[in-house]
């Protein structure tokens, strides 16, 4: 599985750069832009009162206008999920590089922690799914990056990653959405392991891979392999105390006692890269469904693996007695609702008013491109519910 974000350095000499918003967040990106010599134009009703002087200030809110072709790189900073929503759907019309500030999962690109001595450079990034672990690699790098890069070790290590390296850190699931579902966000406080280990290749003999059948305890585990505790596997697998295990759940057993940490990094990495798969929008594909004799809402939704909800907002059905034998219905493959366009109704307003992220709904209805929708045509929210 690739990872979703290519490493590259570029040159933003003289560039213009839009920022959106006015607060720390947005002052900090502004601040790095400009370090880079990036021409930055900052839009926003009202800014913090160490914003960088340096940039062109526009007081006043966003409008999908400031987003001009000569603009090479977009930034959303603000509070308001909305407006960021639309500045990402505006930019991705233009073919415009944006980062998201508060959804990782609309950035086309994303700042990583920046590490730097002269013109050797190292950027750390976790996608955006465990800052905590971003921090802390990034902080262990700096205390030895100054000796590496002065002594010939150091350069020569430079010169081979080329003035980037990409950390990456991530985790594990198995067995559909209820696995893992709800350890998606990674606990690293308790990570302790010296830096190289993060730079090092796998190692295959670190775990064996464990499948928990019904009625296995953390304890009963440990036995059966004999040279570790259950607070072993815990560690390892980033779980905390009084979890209840589920069957089919996948655990990385580490060997001995020295691999807790070699297996904890793979969990990670497994775990950011099922994060990265789940933000992905799917494609809409709608087939059509001839109702049989004795279908109920609950039948027909658990055949194809839907909520009813969908099933109701995308055939306008009322109740069971509603199904008719014969008639032909239409199947998403994904949970959401049908939506008709009436005037005055634009993309931002519908997905915030059903939470639907701008990004995902532009993807399922493949309108990245030309995100125009004209009055009367329906379109499909993914996610949404009847109101």
């Amino acid at each position: 599985m690739p990872y979703p974000f290519f490493p590259m350095m570029i040159n933003l000499e003289g560039r213009k750069v839009l920022v959106v918003g006015g607060g720390n967040v947005a002052s900090r990106r502004a601040n790095t832009l400009i370090t880079c010599g990036a021409e930055v134009v900052a839009v926003s009703p009202d800014f913090i009162d160490d914003f960088p002087a340096e940039t062109v200030r526009v007081i006043r809110r966003f409008t999908p206008e400031d987003i001009t072709p000569d603009i090479s790189l977009v930034i959303a900073a603000t509070n308001d999920r909305n407006v960021n929503s639309l500045i990402h759907a505006t930019a991705k019309s233009m073919s415009i590089p944006v980062n998201v500030a508060d959804n990782p999962a609309e950035c086309d690109f994303i700042f990583p922690s920046l590490i730097a001595s002269g013109h050797v450079a190292a950027s750390v990034c976790t996608a955006g799914i465990s800052p905590d672990l971003t921090r802390r690699l990034s902080d262990r790098l700096r205390n030895v990056w100054d000796s590496w890069v002065n002594n010939e070790g150091g350069k020569i290590l430079a010169a081979m990653i080329t003035g980037v390296m990409m950390i990456l850190a991530g985790g594990f699931m198995l067995s559909g959405r209820e696995a893992f579902a709800d350890r998606i966000t990674v606990e690293v406080e308790d990570v302790d392991c010296d830096f190289p280990a993060y730079l090092e290749d796998d190692e295959a003999d670190s775990w064996r891979e464990y499948v928990v059948k019904e009625g296995d305890t953390l304890s009963g585990i440990a036995e059966s392999f004999g040279n570790i505790t259950s607070h072993d596997i815990m560690r390892a697998n980033g779980l905390k105390y009084g979890v209840t295990l589920k069957k089919n759940q996948l655990l990385l057993i580490p060997n001995d006692g020295g691999k807790i940490d070699a297996t904890f990094d793979e969990v990670m990495r497994r775990k950011m890269i099922i994060a990265a798969n789940m933000s992905k929008p799917i494609p809409l594909k709608v087939t059509a469904y001839t109702i049989q004799p004795g279908d109920s809402l609950w039948s027909i939704a658990m055949k194809h693996d839907i909520d009813i909800e969908t099933l109701i907002g995308c055939n306008g059905i009322t109740s069971s007695r509603s199904l008719i034998p014969g008639n032909v219905i239409r199947i998403p493959n994904q949970d959401g609702i049908f939506y008709v366009f009436d005037e005055g109704d634009n993309i931002a307003e519908i997905c915030g008013r059903y939470g639907v992220d701008v990004d995902k709904f532009l993807s399922v209805n493949n309108l990245r491109n030309s995100p125009c929708i004209k009055e009367g045509e329906e379109v499909f929210l993914p996610g949404a519910k009847l109101r």
